[in-house]
């Protein structure tokens, strides 16, 4: 979707919380065109560094709060359906972790972000990130 139409800034199209049937992007507000997407190389500091500069789309299902770091068992269900954005990372009391914002708004996990175990590969995480090729 995003590489046939493109993307409009936050403030054009505002995150509202509610599901629609069809996307209300406006073609006269488009502000980024992305040409292609490809898989990051599955290395956490290169995945570091990327978003440094960019959200980079990662697929998840389950947090409630504070560090997610599921069991094997809890890493069996489908992971790529659900896409949310790594906007960033830190570590708390020595625990790395991966900052996600999720699309469900502030009344999901952590006003709707969650920080999720880094350097642990999290349900196979790090194979599956994708970035953008913005043009």
């Amino acid at each position: 979707f995003i590489i046939a139409n493109g993307l409009e800034t936050e403030t054009d199209y505002p995150y509202s919380g509610v599901h629609h049937n069809q996307c209300l992007i406006s073609g006269d507000k488009i502000r980024v065109r992305v040409d292609k997407g490809y898989r990051l190389t599955a290395d956490e500091n290169y995945i570091a560094d990327w978003v440094a500069t960019m959200p980079v789309p990662q697929s998840i299902l389950f947090y409630k709060s504070g560090i997610y770091n599921p069991s094997p068992a809890e890493c069996g269900h489908p992971v790529a359906a659900h896409a949310m954005a790594i906007i960033g990372y830190g570590i708390d009391n020595g625990r790395p972790f991966w900052t996600v914002k999720n699309s469900w708004g502030p009344s999901w996990g952590e006003n709707g972000y969650m920080r999720m175990a880094r350097g642990s590969n999290v349900c196979g995480f790090r194979n599956k990130v994708v970035a953008p090729v913005i043009n």
